[in-house]
């Protein structure tokens, strides 16, 4: 199933990732507290299990099929809208 996930607060990561609840976040370019985050893990497979499995909820609410097929119809929706407009005649003024 899911894999718990230790990220650095990059742009990118930090926007996925929710602090102890999905996973464990660590400030970019700093090795020590990464080294410790991952031993974390290790040293608690029931931290690492629920990190892991709300991780795998999270993201398959936020980036599954599903989901990004509604916002996919959602976006093509509106540029054929905006097409169809762009298409008719202009009107104009008497």
């Amino acid at each position: 199933r899911g894999c718990p996930v230790v990220v650095s607060d990059a742009d990118g990561p930090r926007d996925i990732v929710d602090d102890g609840a999905t996973g464990l976040m660590v400030k970019k370019d700093a090795p020590e507290p990464l080294a410790a985050a991952l031993r974390r893990m290790v040293e608690d497979p029931e931290l690492a299990a629920r990190l892991a499995a709300a991780g795998e909820v999270s993201v398959r609410e936020r980036f599954g099929a599903a989901r990004v097929g509604d916002q996919l119809e959602t976006a093509i929706g509106a540029v054929v809208a905006h097409y169809r407009e762009a298409q008719r005649p202009q009107q104009r003024s008497a």
